[in-house]
């Protein structure tokens, strides 16, 4: 998420088009799973990688941007951190563009919950991109892990997030009759555990914006205009009413199916149906498709 704001950060001052094209170093090739595959010397455009980022969490895709835009990953997590101050992440710190693990990264619900925010309201002609659903690369096509987005009514993004140590994040978006609710939920025993925690607070809070409508600012969306939708040129909104309310969940222990296994890439980990109490590996895995309380 901070990779692209970035990104859309050299967007808005138009160091970058959407048709830049992004070139792929030695050092980025060789991040590990999940990523495109790529090797040094290719290039794609930045709207493709943005999509990549969104849809696959392409970490080779992430680093070449940071890159891009940083001229080297390590200065570029400098200014990942430099800017998450900047927005009032108080208790973020960035060691590398990808999120892949490492002792010196860390977040919590709070921070992420803003960042989602400021990336919605601050850049609403490239918000969009968070609902993409699928894209495809060198006869590839690669599909989303954000179930969200088809199963409950009104989501348009953001992002979901795994890695043994961390478990099932989602970050979640639902505007619903011009009322805004950003919901967040960390270490998740499974995808599937976790979207469930993400439908039952989003529910739970759009049920008492029904009871109560005052409970939210309700009022024009900016990425949902016609203008936002098209992610044609740069603009500077006002933050409208208050923000949104913040919805998270303090993180469960990891499965110990997962917590007792090599590192697991996203997709994989995304593509199994399991029982959130699982502890030891299924028979019979079926494939779906190739914090606290504020």
């Amino acid at each position: 998420m901070m990779t692209l704001y970035l990104l859309f950060e050299a967007l808005k001052a138009h160091r970058f088009s959407l048709a830049t094209p992004v070139t792929i170093s030695r050092h980025a090739a060789a991040q590990l799973k999940v990523n495109l595959n790529l090797r040094p010397g290719m290039t794609m455009s930045v709207e493709t990688a943005i999509k990549a980022i969104v849809v696959k969490s392409a970490n080779d895709v992430a680093v070449a941007i940071a890159e891009a835009v940083g001229g080297t990953e390590g200065h570029f997590a400098q200014l990942m951190t430099a800017k998450a101050r900047a927005l009032g992440m108080r208790n973020t710190f960035y060691h590398n563009a990808s999120g892949l693990p490492d002792a010196l990264q860390v977040t919590t619900a709070d921070d992420l919950a803003l960042l989602a925010r400021r990336l919605a309201y601050d850049f609403p002609q490239y918000y969009p991109y968070f609902a993409t659903p699928s894209f495809g690369y060198h006869g590839m096509t690669y599909y989303t892990h954000d179930n969200l987005l088809y199963r409950f009514k009104g989501t348009d993004g953001i992002k979901t997030g795994y890695t043994n140590a961390s478990g099932f994040n989602l970050v979640s978006s639902v505007v619903r009759d011009g009322a805004h609710v950003i919901g967040v939920v960390m270490g998740g025993n499974t995808a599937r555990q976790r979207d469930d925690e993400m439908v039952r607070l989003l529910a739970s809070t759009f049920g008492r914006v029904h009871a109560n409508p005052s409970l939210l600012e309700h009022g024009v969306i900016p990425w949902k205009s016609p203008a936002a939708e098209t992610m044609s040129q740069p603009a500077t909104p006002a933050l409208p009413g208050p923000p949104a309310p913040v919805i998270t969940l303090d993180a469960p222990t990891l499965s110990p199916l997962l917590a007792k296994s090599g590192e697991i890439d996203e997709d994989m980990a995304e593509s199994y149906v399991g029982d959130a109490s699982l502890t030891s590996e299924p028979p019979n895995c079926v494939p779906k498709r190739a914090v606290r309380r504020v």
